[in-house]
């Protein structure tokens, strides 16, 4: 197994885990949710790079403050695995592990609360892991890989009826992180920067 998909098993196993065990223990404090997302990556330096990527995002919320159920802050461990294929980095795959500290206002801020709509806001931090198996350089493939971690900040609306609870999510890098990504390309920096755009189904 290589070292992504280790990554991906043992971030999905270590979530399901914890959630697992501590939901008999506080389960009217944890909230689920999980989707889809599409995330965007830049990565600048003299050579810029873009790939994009459709992942598959799954998360809780710990409520550990709410007043009468209509304002909430939540502790929102993630993680997401997807897959890219592009004319820039060939295929490429993708691990993101972010958590935030959110503000939640109206629907679904709690598992109590009942109104049709909310909005959240928050701020964290989230790992990444990128390996692009097909770089062009030199006239020859490159395997590229490498581990980021950036300070992040997320923004949401949520629409909740008797049916279903919907919430839309847009989060980003607010600080480039920079590291010397390519060893080809010597000590030369790289920033990188990654936004993204959550459909998250809450259960």
């Amino acid at each position: 197994m290589n070292s992504f998909w280790k990554i991906a098993f043992l971030s999905f196993a270590t979530l399901i885990g914890t959630i697992s065990f501590v939901n008999g223990q506080i389960g009217d404090k944890l909230q689920y949710h999980m989707g889809g997302s599409y995330d965007f990556l830049r990565i600048q330096g003299s050579t810029p790079l873009y790939a994009n990527y459709f992942t598959i995002t799954g998360g809780a919320h710990y409520v550990f403050w709410h007043s009468n159920d209509q304002i909430s802050l939540s502790a929102n461990p993630n993680a997401s695995i997807g897959a890219s294929f592009n004319n820039f980095t060939g295929f490429s795959v993708f691990a993101q592990v972010p958590a935030f500290i959110m503000l939640r206002l109206g629907a679904a801020c709690t598992k109590y609360n009942e109104q049709k709509f909310g909005l959240g806001a928050g701020v964290g931090g989230s790992y990444f892991y990128i390996k692009d198996n097909a770089f062009p350089f030199n006239n020859s493939l490159q395997t590229l890989e490498t581990n980021l971690l950036n300070p992040v900040a997320a923004v949401q609306l949520t629409f909740q009826n008797d049916f279903r609870t919907l919430t839309v999510r847009g989060y980003g890098s607010l600080l480039p992180y920079s590291t010397t990504f390519l060893q080809f390309f010597g000590n030369e920096k790289f920033n990188y920067d990654q936004y993204g755009l959550a459909i998250l189904y809450n259960f």
